[in-house]
């Protein structure tokens, strides 16, 4: 989709291109990539789709030097995934970076009980932190 505005003003010409959100991700990774060679930074290969993610989400390269993995952890969570274990999240926004399609084929789901109504009424009640409310709802879930 082309549209062309015409300014009498300022004679300018405004062109908007119809791009797939999947074809701007893919640039958006490129162009980290590309960032991160020109500055001489080099992930580690299986931590480095993960920092990338980061810095795609968060436009912030700080990610590329103060991300910190624990030992084993990347291979750890992917073995968890393939195990079908359920991811469970704090924030709607890191359930709806999930891919929920992939997470399935593994029999798995992702959980977030944070705008839950009876999580809601939990707190209201307790006040406990976010932490307590989803690990106890974790918990109650048999995860």
């Amino acid at each position: 989709m082309n549209i062309q505005k015409n300014n009498h003003a300022a004679h300018t010409k405004i062109e908007i291109e119809n791009v797939l959100p999947t074809e701007i991700e893919k640039r958006s990774f490129e162009i980290i990539t590309e960032e991160l060679e020109q500055e001489g930074i080099v992930l580690p290969e299986i931590q480095a789709p993960i920092t990338k993610r980061c810095i795609h989400t968060s436009a912030d390269f700080d990610y590329a030097e103060n991300l910190v993995f624990s030992e084993g952890a990347v291979e750890h969570a992917m073995d968890a995934i393939r195990r079908g274990t359920p991811i469970v999240t704090d924030t709607q926004m890191g359930k709806a970076g999930i891919n929920k399609r992939k997470l399935a084929e593994f029999g798995s789901e992702v959980y977030c009980f944070m705008s839950d109504e009876e999580r809601q009424q939990q707190r209201q009640m307790v006040r406990p932190g976010r932490q307590q409310v989803w690990t106890r709802q974790r918990h109650l879930a048999g995860m």
